[in-house]
């Protein structure tokens, strides 16, 4: 040991191997800046290295959407996942598997639709893996290009006004997934925040 220096206590070492890695707080870094500084994320399957980088980042992907009219902020979410009771998949009706990709809507979102729109479909006080409510919206805008249905998965307001506001730059009211995105063939460059969406 040079002279002068002190060796860290365990505690220290600790602390300090946990700040290198992000795991003490979220850095306000871009996707590849992080990805170079962390080496490597380790995982047996695909998607663990993304909520890796999740729980370590700041301002997470946000996608503008328009909506009856109305631009809205969600997520970009390609994971979101519902299953659904055998009572609503047989009033859904489109032979399709209880286990399916899904969005995330905020309650009041879905308050504010159902009540504007009586005539979309829509489902509340159902038990679902995901939710107690959905929505199917017959036309999301987004990227330029306009498709439909998309069925939402209602959220608490909470989940994402408080709770994923405070790793955004902006509040959102849900988040877009694969019952959205399975019409578009996207391609994300992180490092430059830029999403294309194509028409397969």
């Amino acid at each position: 040991m040079a002279s002068g220096a002190r060796a860290l206590s365990l505690r220290e070492l600790n602390r300090s191997t946990l700040a290198r890695q992000f795991l003490l707080e979220r850095a306000d870094l871009p996707v590849l800046d992080a990805v170079e500084r962390l080496v490597a994320l380790q995982a047996q399957l695909a998607q663990p290295p993304f909520v890796g980088l999740w729980t370590r980042l700041a301002n997470f992907a946000r996608i503008p959407a328009e909506i009856d009219g109305e631009t809205i902020d969600f997520l970009f979410d390609t994971g979101a996942t519902n299953i659904l009771p055998e009572e609503v998949l047989k009033q859904i009706g489109d032979g399709r598997p209880a286990n399916r990709a899904t969005s995330f809507l905020t309650r009041s979102t879905f308050e504010k639709w159902r009540s504007k729109h009586p005539e979309w479909r829509s489902f509340d006080n159902i038990r679902t893996l995901s939710g107690k409510a959905m929505i199917e919206v017959p036309r999301v805008t987004v990227g330029g290009f306009t498709v439909g249905p998309v069925w939402f998965t209602v959220q608490s307001d909470s989940a994402f006004h408080t709770y994923m506001a405070q790793w955004m730059d902006k509040q959102t009211e849900g988040a877009l997934g694969g019952s959205l995105l399975h019409y578009l063939r996207v391609s994300v460059d992180w490092p430059n925040a830029v999403a294309v969406f194509e028409k397969p």
